[in-house]
């Protein structure tokens, strides 16, 4: 079983959180790839359900909301005591998200491949984005296994070549990539790999703090291409005022009650 992260090794880090994941990820897929060999893995992936049009689902209305299934963070530690995958997918699409974000790392995320499974047959119709620290296809291909539509690339953390050639996997898998910024050299490298689909991160993955202004300053570098916001510092208008496609979710609404989830999404929806 794989070490959780705990707030003293937050605290320990002094930020450098993207380097010892990344190094954590390289040992977790060849110590999974012992476990289950690919050709196993691909013969589940045939037989998972058709993927769900990710991409159709938040051009349907403005701004879309793509609400994230997350049960801890690097930086906050535990933010669900009382976790369900399932309950938590239910609860944001009832509230109005069009789409779901499911958290699979394990160590720093507490989260599982069978979340996104929960999460999917929970919420029939809306397509789930699987978020992990992606730098090899093998997960891709295990998001896919498990009922994943769509999956999340980290501009940041893959080469030019590895990011156009691992989005074009996922596209060949019948899966959206949904690639994430943070920089205006990101959003070049994402056009580059074919990127129609753009998260500007607000929260940095080095840090795992937010940056205001973030999604201001790059969202009118994406022109013309579905731009989402990660957990943006922003309201409702001025976010309009952008002309994004809508926003993603994170820590916040993680770690709210039933009541302020909803109050949350309510300016969103009317």
């Amino acid at each position: 079983m794989s070490r959780r992260v705990s707030r003293r090794t937050v605290r320990r880090s002094k930020g450098l959180f993207l380097e010892e994941i990344l190094a954590w990820k390289r040992r977790e897929i060849e110590a999974d790839s012992q476990k289950l060999p690919e050709a196993e893995l691909r013969a589940l992936a045939a037989m998972a359900p058709a993927p769900r049009d990710f991409r159709s689902a938040i051009g349907r209305r403005t701004p879309a909301i793509v609400a994230t299934v997350q049960r801890a963070s690097p930086a906050r530690g535990l933010l669900a005591h009382r976790f369900d995958a399932a309950d938590a997918a239910r609860l944001y699409a009832d509230a109005g998200a069009d789409a779901l974000a499911v958290w699979v790392d394990n160590r720093y995320f507490q989260g599982d491949l069978e979340h996104l499974t929960a999460a999917r047959n929970a919420v029939p119709g809306k397509p789930v984005l699987a978020l992990d620290f992606v730098i090899a296809r093998r997960q891709v291909l295990a998001a896919r296994a498990f009922g994943a539509d769509a999956v999340a690339l980290f501009a940041g953390i893959l080469g030019k070549k590895d990011l156009k050639e691992i989005a074009g996997y996922a596209r060949d898998l019948g899966m959206a990539p949904l690639i994430v910024v943070e920089s205006v050299q990101e959003i070049e490298k994402a056009l580059d790999a074919g990127g129609e689909t753009i998260a500007i991160a607000c929260r940095d993955t080095r840090t795992f703090r937010l940056v205001e202004g973030r999604c201001k300053r790059l969202a009118e570098l994406a022109s013309g291409k579905m731009v989402l916001c990660w957990e943006p510092v922003l309201g409702v208008s001025e976010l309009g005022s952008l002309g994004v496609a809508g926003v993603m979710t994170g820590e916040r609404i993680a770690k709210s009650s039933p009541e302020n989830v909803r109050k949350w999404f309510r300016p969103f929806r009317r």
